[in-house]
């Protein structure tokens, strides 16, 4: 933190994914403290101010109502391979999934493990969209979901400091429903009672954050009229000023015993690219730059 800046967060983005582009982004986020310009508002690196939202995840997510259980979690990045898994007790085979907020057969890896797995003739596929999308094409129901502009929402954001408020600017379109309103009626039609599953969409944004910290002047209502509501943090804002960063030490760390202990550099170093002319010839003429 330290800075609202988004081309700091287009280079972090443009570095980070490739070989080596960790201990980049580590290089780059250790200038400003080389230089001192931490103790300056607008004078750091920034990733997401999305960590100073008070996001209040027991009333969204309901914990009370797993009773103690677990529930499984698939990983999105190997859906195609589970899909596709033996069923065994330690790995029921899923049988059902419901689709909505993604594409995972156009995004998720091993894009043809991931079709194949959509494609089984025994798994029933439910797809909330906008558009026939490629996993669309394998839904058993595609039900029409709203857009942005057909339905309320509360927005934590990636850059400033203003929780910003959705307000629908249209009535929903044909037969569309937001997600939300999908999974209430899924809820009344199996049965469940609890009153959170009949919550509005507006009751749910309105408990969206805890009113502590930052977010301690959290009102949906004033969001919702003015369109946005800034969270409680001084005007000119540089939260490292005097030190305090969440590592051990409290101080920005350029040698982390951290990575040293995981067997990591724990300086900022060179990791050649996979395939770059230098490291692997073979694979760089394979897939020569444009």
């Amino acid at each position: 933190y330290g800075t609202i800046d988004p081309a700091a967060i287009r280079l972090n983005y443009g570095m980070q994914r490739v070989a080596g582009g960790g201990n980049a982004v580590r290089a780059v986020a250790s200038l400003p403290a080389l230089a001192g310009h931490w103790r300056d508002a607008a004078g750091g690196v920034l990733l997401s101010t999305s960590g100073m939202f008070n996001v209040d995840s027991d009333a969204l997510y309901r914990p009370e109502l797993l009773a103690g259980r677990t529930p499984r979690t698939i990983n999105m990045s190997t859906i195609g391979r589970d899909l596709l898994r033996a069923g065994s007790a330690e790995f029921p085979p899923i049988d059902a999934l419901i689709v909505y907020d993604s594409n995972p057969v156009a995004v998720a890896p091993q894009s043809r493990e991931v079709a194949a797995g959509f494609a089984r003739e025994d798994l029933f596929t439910v797809v909330l969209e906008h558009f026939q999308t490629d996993t669309a094409d394998y839904a058993d129901y595609l039900l029409p979901a709203t857009t942005q502009l057909e339905h309320v929402d509360v927005v934590k954001p990636y850059g400033h400091l203003y929780v910003m408020a959705n307000n629908a600017a249209i009535e929903p379109l044909g037969e569309a429903l937001p997600n939300a309103e999908v999974f209430r009626r899924l809820a009344r039609a199996m049965g469940f009672t609890e009153p959170c599953f009949a919550e509005s969409d507006e009751e749910i944004a309105s408990q969206a954050f805890r009113k502590t910290g930052p977010t301690v002047n959290y009102d949906w209502n004033v969001a919702k009229r003015d369109g946005w509501q800034r969270i409680v943090v001084p005007a000119s804002y540089a939260p490292f000023a005097e030190g305090g960063f969440p590592t051990p030490s409290g101080r920005c760390e350029f040698f982390s015993q951290r990575l040293a202990d995981l067997g990591l550099d724990p300086l900022p170093g060179y990791v050649p690219p996979h395939g770059g002319p230098t490291s692997n010839a073979a694979l760089a003429a394979r897939y020569p730059l444009a």
